[in-house]
C-alpha cells in the first residue's frame, strides 16, 4: 500500500498502486493555488485545498458565494465602480473582478469558481474553472446566464379596511396580472438575457487556452449597458450539472 503524497498536509489514506493516482486527484489535502490568483493582484497563497475557503474568507482575496438550496443556480451580480468617478466602460486597461468561489453541499467537492473580466477593448469574458479532476470535469457542464438585475420582490399592498373595498381591490389586482401581461413580461425577460452552455476549465489551463477554446460567455460593452440598472451592471447565474 502506498501513502498519499499529501501525507505532509495531513492525509493518512493508503492506496494500491492502481488507485493511488485517482485518490491524489481528489484528495482533500492536495496542494492548490488560491482561487484568488486567477485575477490580477492575487495573493499568491498555495496550500491544502481543504483550507482554501477559510483562507479566502480571512484574506478576502476571493469571494465565496454560498447556495443553501440544492438544484438551484448560484446567483450574483457585477457592479460598476462605486461613487461618481470613472465608470468601467471608460477604462482603457483590462479590468478583473475578484473570482467567486461557489459553495454548496451539492458541488462542494468540485471547488468551482467564476472568472469575470473586461478587456481594454470592451469585451467581457465569463467562464468557470474547477479544481475537480480531469475525468470529473469531462462529465460536467455549466450554464451561465447574464441578465438585467431583477428587483427584489415587493411587499403586497395593505388590505383595504372593509369587505366592499376588498372586493374592488381584489378585482383590480387580478386584472393587472392577465395572461397577456405575463406573456409580455416573459418575453422581456428573454430579450434581456444571454445564456451559454459549455465546459468547466481546470486550474492549469491558461487564459490564452481558455480564449482559444471558445468555451466561455463573451459580451460587448453595448450588451452590458443594455442590462445595466443603476450601479449594477448585470446579474448572472451559474448552474453546474452532469452531462446527459
Amino acid at each position: 500500500m502506498l501513502s498519499c503524497r499529501n501525507f505532509k498536509n495531513g492525509c493518512r489514506v493508503k492506496s494500491t498502486m492502481e488507485n493511488a493516482a485517482w485518490h491524489e486527484e481528489i484528495c482533500f489535502y492536495r496542494t492548490v493555488k488560491c482561487a484568488g490568483d486567477f485575477f490580477r493582484g492575487g495573493c499568491g497563497w498555495s496550500g491544502p485545498i481543504g483550507k482554501m475557503v477559510p483562507h479566502v474568507l480571512e484574506r478576502k482575496c476571493a469571494l465565496v458565494l454560498e447556495n443553501l438550496q440544492d438544484n438551484c443556480p448560484f446567483v450574483s451580480s457585477i457592479g460598476d465602480f462605486p461613487g461618481e468617478g470613472m465608470s468601467v466602460f471608460e477604462r482603457k486597461v483590462p479590468t478583473n473582478w475578484k473570482t467567486v468561489l461557489l459553495w454548496s453541499q451539492q458541488i462542494m467537492r468540485l471547488w468551482a469558481f467564476v472568472v469575470v473580466y473586461r478587456t481594454s477593448g470592451g469585451w467581457w469574458v465569463i467562464y468557470v474553472r474547477s479544481y475537480a479532476s480531469d475525468e470529473a470535469r469531462k462529465r460536467l457542464q455549466v450554464k451561465i446566464v447574464v441578465r438585467r438585475p431583477r428587483p427584489p420582490p415587493s411587499c403586497p399592498p395593505l388590505a383595504p379596511p372593509n369587505p366592499t373595498a376588498f372586493t374592488s381591490w381584489k378585482a383590480a389586482l387580478l386584472t393587472r396580472f392577465t395572461s397577456e401581461e405575463e406573456g409580455k413580461a416573459e418575453q422581456a425577460r428573454k430579450v434581456d438575457s444571454v445564456s451559454f452552455h459549455g465546459r468547466l476549465f481546470g486550474p492549469k489551463e491558461t487564459p490564452r487556452e481558455v480564449l482559444a477554446s471558445g468555451e466561455y460567455l463573451c459580451l460587448t460593452d453595448s450588451q452590458v449597458q443594455r442590462f445595466r440598472a443603476g450601479r449594477i451592471l448585470f446579474e448572472y447565474s451559474i448552474e453546474i450539472t452532469m452531462k446527459e
